[in-house]
């Protein structure tokens, strides 16, 4: 049968619910037990029992095996969820659709909506929207950008990946937002914040806690920031950054810099102040403190370090405990060429300004060892 303006109802077998479909013409072909396959155009729109609204203008509707297929430019709808894609395969039965080129996702937050929902523009070369699941899989350069507010204070998030996986949590209203962010190879997420300094993450895998506004990153994972011109870098081979409590935990030759101070170890918690620079640091296994200065270098190591720093970013004071030893090496050696002092339990240092020792304590039986320079 040869249709004009068709309007189609497919009731589901308790006969509750119904997929909707119109076009401007239609060529329907009838099967065995009733079923029958549609070949819409012109200005096609299904709208399935689930809620999704799919626009294209040519598209095959098989109903024994519940799939609407289309070729050309395909605009899908659900709820505050929106986007696009060259070509679309809609499993009504399973609840998903593919959308197999030139993906385009939006989420949208309506002005009155709790201020967590975030607003996302996200393309990709392929994904599949998993409407039970409340799940989205996108392949092939997925390109993102997530604007939400923190506290008020707007907040936006670009990021890259090879790969990603969207999770939505429903809220009361009915509306979708984001729950989880998992990225796969060659992440990169550029995080800006009014009351912050920019955060660059950079990892081989991301997963981003949204209710908790926290970031697990894995595989040569690093979070870097810049403050009073000075970059704060955390470094290792997994990162636990927490941005609203303002903490850091680095595992696997964790590595966290201000300017020119390092500390280095096992495994470090950091604590950061407001703008994202570092507050103080707690290092376990191999810990070490380092400082280099025009003036001269100076290196702690023990089995644990803490180190407190200024909102200036410099180092204030550090206390190494367990095999503690500590270095400074002048860049000049007119009186000395390097200073050691080793103690089984604890050294204490504090700095005046910028890489100038105020003083240095120690606990227990130390050693103190002067290098004159040659001659």
């Amino acid at each position: 049968q040869e249709l004009e303006n068709l309007y189609l109802e497919v009731y589901s077998e308790d006969g509750q619910t119904a997929d909707k479909l119109s076009a401007v013409k239609s060529v329907y072909v009838p099967g065995e037990d009733r079923k029958f396959t549609a070949y819409l155009a012109g200005n096609v729109s299904i709208t399935t029992r689930d809620a999704l609204k799919i626009d294209t203008e040519q598209l095959t509707y098989k109903q024994g095996e519940n799939v609407a297929e289309g070729e050309e430019l395909v605009k899908f709808e659900r709820g505050n969820i929106s986007g696009s894609s060259f070509g679309a395969i809609a499993r009504i039965a399973d609840k998903t659709i593919e959308l197999l080129k030139d993906v385009t996702i939006v989420t949208t937050a309506d002005a009155d909506l709790n201020s967590a929902v975030t607003n996302s523009k996200t393309t990709a070369g392929r994904a599949i929207y998993n409407q039970a699941e409340e799940r989205i899989d996108l392949t092939g350069t997925v390109i993102g950008k997530f604007e939400s507010l923190k506290d008020g204070k707007p907040e936006t998030a670009d990021l890259t990946a090879e790969e990603a996986t969207i999770f939505l949590r429903l809220l009361d209203d009915g509306q979708r937002d984001l729950k989880n962010l998992e990225l796969r190879r060659n992440v990169a997420i550029d995080v800006t914040r009014a009351d912050s300094q920019p955060a660059n993450i950079r990892a081989g895998f991301a997963n981003f806690d949204k209710p908790a506004d926290r970031f697990d990153l894995r595989d040569s994972a690093s979070v870097t920031t810049v403050s009073n011109a000075k970059p704060s870098s955390l470094s290792g081979s997994s990162i636990v950054y927490e941005q609203t409590k303002l903490i850091a935990q680095i595992d696997g030759g964790a590595k966290a810099s201000q300017g020119s101070d390092v500390v280095t170890g096992d495994r470090i918690d950091v604590v950061l102040y407001p703008g994202r620079s570092m507050r103080n640091a707690t290092v376990r296994g191999n810990a070490a403190l380092q400082q280099t200065t025009p003036e001269r270098s100076t290196t702690v190591n023990a089995a644990e370090l803490f180190a407190a720093f200024a909102e200036q970013n410099s180092v204030t004071n550090a206390n190494a405990t367990g095999n503690a030893k500590a270095t400074i090496v002048p860049a000049q050696s007119t009186e000395y060429s390097k200073v050691t002092m080793t103690t089984p339990r604890t050294i204490e240092l504090f700095f005046k300004g910028e890489g100038a020792i105020d003083r240095l304590n120690t606990q227990g039986r130390t050693t103190l060892r002067l290098d004159a320079p040659d001659g």
